[in-house]
């Protein structure tokens, strides 16, 4: 059996690093919520990330929402090694 998820893209992990100076410490529902309000276009002016990046970031938000449900704080998931077993 494949194991979960524990770690984002590099372009989520800005993201969820830009909502925490935002919001605090907000939920995977909240960053979701940040970025359909235009987050990425702030970061994509600061050129932190790329301009297409907004259905990436979503669909990546959207599978870990699926797996760990949307209110799983999302800075859980910074600084995670990919492929590293819980």
């Amino acid at each position: 059996m494949p194991s979960l998820p524990t770690s984002v893209s590099d372009n989520l992990a800005q993201v969820i690093e830009e909502a925490m100076q935002l919001r605090g410490v907000p939920t995977l529902g909240a960053v979701r919520q940040t970025v359909l309000s235009g987050l990425t276009s702030t970061l994509v002016g600061r050129g932190m990330i790329e301009p297409d990046e907004d259905k990436s970031l979503l669909v990546e938000l959207d599978e870990l929402m699926a797996i760990h449900a949307k209110k799983a704080l999302a800075e859980e998931f910074l600084g995670q090694e990919p492929d590293r077993e819980i």
